[in-house]
């Protein structure tokens, strides 16, 4: 096999980090439930005129799979800190990215349960409303937890190189 022009086995003994790394799963997973997020939310918005009732569905939808994406990321996230966690000089705004990010995914499961909630035929229309409000206060609520999420993952990998692999010098 050939990898940028040279062979696997030279590519492997170039000091060249495979892309295949448990702690590469985090980021690979993690902007699913970040975009589903806000596009969810845009949606549900939308879904909220009359004219345009038929985002509805597509919004809750849109929704459960950024709560399921959330604790998926959660998942990926602990497999990630097990391998780089140690080699952080700072590891405040890992704590603080985990601990947020663990409530991002409760509060993505609250939206989902209130989105199916909502449903008709659960509820009366009047507790739906009430549902309805708190769902969208929750919303604003998680586009900006992810964001802020989001900034100190970002700060991880740019500032202090988590996950970031650099090719060694052979001897």
């Amino acid at each position: 096999m050939m990898l940028a022009g040279l062979p696997l086995a030279a590519a492997a003994g170039s000091g060249l980090s495979s892309m295949w790394r448990i702690e590469l799963l985090h980021p690979a997973v993690v902007h699913f439930p970040v975009a589903l997020t806000v596009v969810g939310s845009l949606f549900w918005i939308l879904g909220h005129y009359r004219a345009l009732a038929t985002f509805r569905v597509p919004a809750a939808a849109t929704l459960i799979l950024a709560a399921a994406g959330a604790w998926l990321a959660v998942q990926t996230g602990l497999w990630a800190d097990a391998e780089v966690g140690r080699e952080l000089f700072d590891p405040r705004p890992l704590k603080d990215h985990e601990n947020l990010g663990l409530g991002f995914a409760w509060l993505m499961s609250g939206i989902a349960v209130g989105e199916l909630l909502r449903l008709p035929g659960f509820l009366s229309q009047r507790i739906r409303n009430w549902i309805s409000l708190a769902v969208g206060l929750a919303l604003v609520a998680a586009v900006v937890l992810v964001g802020y999420t989001a900034h100190l993952g970002a700060g991880l990998v740019y500032q202090q190189g988590a996950a970031v692999g650099m090719p060694r010098e052979e001897p």
